[in-house]
């Protein structure tokens, strides 16, 4: 599907709604969302998507692509990020509170209402998909969140935590609306278009888009009910994407304020992170080393030199959820559940040419392929879970599949043991005493105790 630019004028929009794609969208955590600003859903779409490619690329992925041995931090406060001590409750006030809750959670729900009133019911769904999408990628690294009593504002600043079987019971639900909605062909009077981002307000995309994030969020629970989850995936799978042009990704540009979030962390903070420099080198590097992957100097180019970096670079089309990542889960799943040996084994091998196929490479593919490929009735977790942690470089994604899997095995950069979670923001430990979880350092994230739900099977 077309993956539409953002525009110099969506630019201006948003930079008049207090926008800004540096990470810092400026909306206000504590606003009435029973007298919101009346903003029409297509002025909102756009910020919503900017915002949620912004985090996910951003904090997010820096911080989990640290923690799964991607990158390593070599440089001023990401060196201590590196060795786990500077993995602190401040660093993640931002992305909480203002591209979550308030930059994309806020504006989505008054979007999905305004359109709802309006008769916009493929924008009602599209609320939907990407507040199911942002409510998974923030409760698998922070576990419990407020939820019910969150969006109040002054009548509620300290809203209780729900549990994150809730929310993912609440994120199933979201999912089932968008898939109804969208399954019914029924746009309204209300129709999206270049304001998407994403599709260009494209239905059937949305659709299998939302499929898709539906397998992956039963995939996290496979270790809770193996029979029912892997067969959900298997399910949604089969409506989900059918090739690279499905793949759910925003276009950045080159323009310097709508960047891709790496190039931007890249430019300003140059020389932080790398994949591997001096005794700082990445199992990721040394993995695919290893196999002669040639993907690898790509992947491992100088981060410094960002302006010609070939993976990070300006205009990147930043993936959120793609084909190589469903076929990999399509493996899986058929793997746990007993499936044919010639279905796994040709949902591996198609996880692998669409890898190289996103980063047009597909002519170093088959090679590759040939000197990784076990054979049909040998594909094993281990090569599933190996190929697709190299497919689905920097991508978060890749943190919850190291948690489910243990898959491929990492020493600590640091002590023994890797932080299974993110810590809770400053601002919820400080001033909201309904916070019970409490889960603020280094010995809490790494406390067996405190994984989050689906990792505690």
């Amino acid at each position: 599907m077309m993956k539409h630019k953002i525009t110099a004028l969506f630019m201006g929009l948003a930079l008049l709604l207090g926008f800004s794609s540096c990470e810092d969208y400026f909306g206000d955590i504590n606003v009435n969302p029973n007298a919101p600003i009346e903003v029409p859903p297509a002025v909102l779409l756009p910020s919503i998507e900017v915002n949620l490619a912004d985090v996910t690329g951003g904090d997010i992925s820096r911080f989990s692509s640290i923690l799964v041995n991607h990158v390593r931090g070599v440089a001023r406060q990401w060196s201590s990020i590196d060795n786990y001590s500077f993995i602190v409750p401040s660093n993640f006030d931002n992305a909480w509170r203002y591209n979550i809750y308030a930059g994309i959670l806020q504006d989505a729900r008054v979007m999905k209402a305004q359109a709802a009133e309006t008769g916009g019911n493929y924008y009602v769904a599209i609320a939907n998909v990407l507040m199911a999408y942002t409510w998974m990628m923030a409760t698998d690294v922070w576990d419990a969140m407020p939820y019910r009593e969150a969006f109040q504002g002054t009548d509620n600043l300290q809203p209780a935590f729900d549990s994150q079987e809730f929310i993912y019971s609440e994120i199933d639900n979201m999912l089932t609306e968008a898939i109804s909605i969208l399954s019914a062909g029924d746009p309204g009077s209300l129709v999206p278009g270049s304001d998407d981002l994403i599709y260009g307000g494209d239905a059937e995309a949305w659709l299998k888009a939302a499929h898709a994030i539906a397998a992956r969020a039963a995939l996290h629970r496979a270790l809770i009910d193996a029979n029912k989850y892997y067969g959900d995936v298997l399910t949604h799978v089969a409506d989900g994407f059918t090739g690279m042009a499905d793949d759910m990704r925003l276009q950045y540009t080159t323009n310097p304020t709508s960047a891709a979030p790496w190039y931007r962390f890249n430019r300003d903070r140059t020389g932080d992170i790398q994949m591997a420099e001096g005794d700082k080198v990445a199992a990721l590097y040394t993995i695919m080393d290893n196999l002669g992957d040639p993907r690898l100097p790509v992947y491992s180019a100088d981060f410094s030199d960002f302006d010609n970096h070939p993976y990070f670079r300006a205009d990147r089309a930043y993936p959120l959820i793609t084909y190589y990542e469903q076929k990999f889960m399509e493996a899986e799943a058929l793997l746990m559940t007993g499936g044919d040996a010639a279905a796994i084994h040709d949902a591996f091998v198609a996880g692998i040419q669409a890898s190289f196929d996103a980063m047009g490479m597909s002519d170093d593919a088959a090679a590759y392929i040939a000197s990784v490929d076990p054979g049909e009735g040998n594909v094993t977790m281990n090569d599933i879970m190996t190929q697709k942690y190299i497919a689905m470089y920097t991508e978060p994604e890749v943190y919850n599949d190291w948690r489910r899997t243990g898959i491929p095995s990492l020493t600590p950069n640091s002590g023994s043991t890797i932080p299974y979670r993110f810590p809770y923001p400053t601002s919820e430990l400080t001033l909201n005493p309904n916070n019970t979880p409490q889960v603020d350092g280094l010995d809490a994230i790494t406390d067996p105790a405190n994984k989050v739900w689906w990792d505690k099977n």
